[in-house]
């Protein structure tokens, strides 16, 4: 992955055909933000709620980042994202 990606699902509609979602703007909707560092890739997502949240998005998002340095070390970091805007 190269990135995280919040999808704004507020705008969807179903494919003819199949009935399945699909995104109306591509994940470009108001609600939708990234998290795109450059020359990084990403793990996968994991989604940690707020145990007094009231919000779907209430939490944070936890997500390993890796990148290969110029002289080709790799460094990775734990990023601990805000849910509601990355």
């Amino acid at each position: 992955l190269n990135g995280v990606q919040k999808m704004d699902l507020g705008s969807t509609t179903n494919v003819p055909g199949n009935g399945a979602p699909k995104d109306k703007t591509h994940g470009s909707g108001p609600n939708t933000c990234r998290f795109e560092p450059s020359g990084t890739s990403c793990s996968e997502p994991i989604f940690l709620p707020n145990p007094s949240g009231t919000d779907e998005d209430d939490g944070v998002v936890l997500t390993m980042i890796n990148e290969v340095l110029e002289d080709e070390r790799e460094m990775c970091a734990l990023m601990i994202l805000n849910a509601k805007d990355l």
